[in-house]
């Protein structure tokens, strides 16, 4: 993984400490400790339940949180206290427009995206 492409995220978002990420399909969660390191409070939203167990052992931070669901059926309001949270990830390309639309429809629970196809 590029650490830079990850800085690049990270630096997009400019994001505060403290401050909630919602990152999009963590996989393996190389972006999801960048954002720790960093100060972020991450709610990882992931489908895999391989990827979930994983990232559940991996991951002993109480400013982490892994929610085990596919985005698309995923409502932003049942994750956060209402506040506009950012959110980010690398979206696989046969969902990007899905995604999309997913952002749009809760675009005031949204305050910035970053996300790489």
């Amino acid at each position: 993984i590029d650490e830079g492409v990850l800085e690049f995220i990270s630096n997009s978002l400019d994001f505060k400490k403290d401050e909630t990420v919602i990152e999009i399909g963590p996989g393996l969660g190389f972006l999801t400790r960048f954002l720790l390191s960093h100060g972020a409070s991450v709610i990882a939203i992931e489908k895999d339940p391989a990827y979930v167990e994983f990232l559940t052992h991996y991951y002993k931070n109480k400013k982490f949180r892994i929610v085990a669901s596919d985005v698309l059926k995923t409502k932003i309001s049942e994750l956060t206290s209402g506040d506009p949270v950012k959110v980010c990830g690398n979206i696989p390309y046969n969902i990007t427009s899905p995604i999309l639309e997913w952002l749009i429809l809760q675009k005031n629970l949204v305050s910035e995206a970053v996300l790489t196809v």
